[in-house]
């Protein structure tokens, strides 16, 4: 009993002091982030905005590059059939 006393003692007040300088180390980081929101509350707005309107931006290019892919797919599996058109050619009959 008596080294479990003296364990909580030492160890215990050790771990609440670590406890409380993290709280305070939070409640400074809270702080801190609270005031750079509120300084920069128009230019995050703005930046949230500027995020939105490259949405359609972004669906163009994947569509683009879906398109060239599948050319790409189309001219790897039959180049002579791609670049010459998938017309056989007519062989001459004098």
């Amino acid at each position: 009993m008596r080294s479990a006393n003296g364990l909580l003692n030492e160890q215990g007040k050790q771990a609440f002091g670590s406890a409380e300088q993290a709280m305070k180390s939070l409640e400074h980081s809270t702080a801190t982030l609270n005031t750079l929101l509120t300084d920069n509350k128009s230019s995050v707005n703005s930046g949230l905005q500027g995020l939105n309107e490259l949405a359609p931006a972004v669906r163009e290019l994947r569509e683009t590059l879906g398109s060239l892919r599948a050319i790409s797919r189309r001219l790897e599996a039959n180049p002579s059939g791609y670049l010459l058109g998938s017309d056989k050619n007519k062989e001459f009959t004098p």
